[in-house]
């Protein structure tokens, strides 16, 4: 739960931001592009501008000069009228008048000169004396007056083409002029626009970003909240909880884990697993580890864990990896104390094992005969069943002996019990020394014993009983006691040990009737 409010609150403000920044850039971006285009739009403009003053600066310097050049003309015109027409010493001066009305004719309006100069205008204002002269000078004028008429027509051409010219060009700047306010107005008032867009963007933008505080603030306190109830709940819970960092050092440990461990708050932060659990309990730690590392959550632990004094408790319970962006970063566990339980559980355990292995006595002791320490009758049935399914299993002869003691009844009634019960220690000692290590003997009851003969044929079974027999005669000679022997060699076993141990028991009786201390031995198929 703290994870995911922690995360929900990176995820919160890392998204106002990246709107806010987004708002931004995205503002930024669309002012450049606009602005690029208006810097364009504007360069253009002002390239145009500067070209056509240029321009009208070269216009206005070739109409200066045409001008010069036609100035020129007039003044060489109206100086070689005046040569002819007022030569040093020539002609009356009573035309001084006319030449000086003439000059300012032709200053007026160049095109005046052929009209101002005509013949009739000079006879005119000549006195009469003079008027001849002045019709030889206006013939000698009259071959350079087409020449100068011509010249100047052209100048005046030139000079209206140039008017033309730096009137269209003046209607060119006076439009670029136009476009350039156009456009710069249309700039600013596009500037204005953004720039009121991009403070509502970031109003907006902002508002969400105290927005977004202000509810993590509230998540802020949700989860301190959280942490103080959850902190109080893990604290006075009765389960030991823990938390290890990769490291395998401790991080948290609740109040119940301190207690049950003998360990201030803060002793915690300077252990490591291994210093809490028990040594051979380490192996079995360190694999736990590994499989909640690999992102197993693990139900059922039990450890042992070592107590700052140096005890053992025993715990169980559960564990689980915990991640942070996908990455395991601490693994938790949360125990239960059962040491009473398993010192409960050891103690039944021990207890078991010793009614098992009182059980086990008992069972022996049932089938062993107090007296003798010999397998008794029950013992010696699960023997011979035992032998008996072997025998018929490998195919080999197995040989079942009855041993019962002549005149033991006149011991019992001269010495006693006490001397009848030396006689038949002396007698299971006697035969258990004689007999082979393979061989099982037993007592039946009474005076009664018998003997089981593995893979012993007739032959090897007579020569076995037969040495038995010397021994017995040996040990009981002084006590007036002898031992009747009857066995049976079978070839295939019966379907039953009591069905073998009747037919060894009738040959047994066989040889007392024929007058006792005997061995007898049968062969059956």
């Amino acid at each position: 739960m703290f994870r995911d409010l922690e995360s929900r609150m990176k995820w919160d403000l890392k998204s106002s931001l990246s709107k806010l920044f987004a708002g931004m850039f995205l503002t930024l971006a669309v002012v450049s592009v606009l602005s690029y285009q208006n810097a364009q739009t504007l360069m253009s403009s002002t390239a145009w501008i500067a070209h056509s003053n240029q321009v009208l600066e070269e216009l206005e310097t070739m109409r200066r000069e045409v001008t010069e050049i036609r100035r020129s003309q007039r003044d060489y015109a109206m100086g070689l009228v005046a040569r002819e027409l007022y030569p040093e010493g020539g002609l009356d001066m009573r035309l001084h008048p006319h030449i000086h009305n003439l000059r300012e004719l032709v200053a007026a309006d160049p095109k005046q000169l052929s009209r101002a100069v005509r013949l009739d205008d000079l006879v005119e204002h000549t006195s009469p004396e003079g008027r001849d002269d002045h019709r030889k000078v206006w013939a000698g004028l009259h071959g350079h007056h087409s020449a100068w008429e011509r010249e100047m027509a052209h100048t005046q051409r030139v000079i209206d083409i140039i008017d033309s010219m730096k009137t269209e060009e003046v209607h060119l700047l006076r439009d670029h002029t136009s476009q350039q306010d156009m456009v710069a107005t249309k700039t600013q008032r596009m500037i204005a626009l953004l720039a009121a867009t991009a403070l509502l963007v970031f109003a907006v933008l902002y508002w969400l970003l105290l927005r977004n505080l202000r509810e993590r603030a509230s998540m802020q306190q949700a989860l301190a909240a959280s942490q103080a109830l959850y902190k109080d709940l893990f604290d006075n819970t009765s389960d030991l909880i823990q938390v290890v960092s990769l490291e395998g050092r401790l991080i948290y440990t609740n109040r119940a884990w301190r207690n049950a461990l003998k360990y201030e708050a803060d002793e915690t932060s300077q252990l490591y697993l291994k210093n809490v659990v028990h040594a051979e309990d380490l192996p079995y730690a360190e694999d736990l580890w590994m499989r909640l590392v690999a992102g197993e959550t693990i139900e059922a632990i039990q450890l042992r864990l070592r107590t700052s004094e140096g005890l053992t408790i025993y715990v169980e319970g559960s564990g689980n990896c915990n991640y942070a962006e996908g990455e395991p970063v601490s693994a938790g566990f949360i125990y239960r104390d059962i040491t009473e339980r398993k010192r409960t559980e050891i103690e039944l355990q021990a207890m078991q094992e010793f009614l098992q292995q009182s059980l086990a006595k008992e069972k022996e002791l049932s089938r062993m005969d107090s007296l003798t320490v010999l397998p008794n009758r029950r013992a010696f049935y699960e023997a011979l069943d035992v032998e008996r399914l072997r025998s018929r299993r490998y195919g080999r002869p197995l040989t079942l002996a009855y041993l019962d003691l002549d005149n033991f009844k006149q011991v019992n009634d001269a010495w006693g019990h006490a001397a009848g019960d030396e006689l038949l220690v002396t007698v299971a000692s006697t035969i258990r020394n004689t007999l082979r290590s393979t061989d099982f003997l037993a007592r039946l009851g009474g005076d009664e014993f018998a003997v089981i003969l593995p893979e012993s044929d007739a032959f090897a079974a007579q020569a076995v009983l037969r040495k038995l027999q010397a021994a017995l005669h040996a040990a009981l000679e002084r006590r007036a006691v002898t031992v009747s022997i009857g066995a049976a060699t079978f070839l295939n076993p019966q379907d039953s040990v009591e069905m073998m141990l009747t037919i060894a028991d009738n040959t047994m009786y066989s040889v007392k009737k024929k007058g006792k201390n005997d061995v007898k031995v049968s062969i059956l198929g």
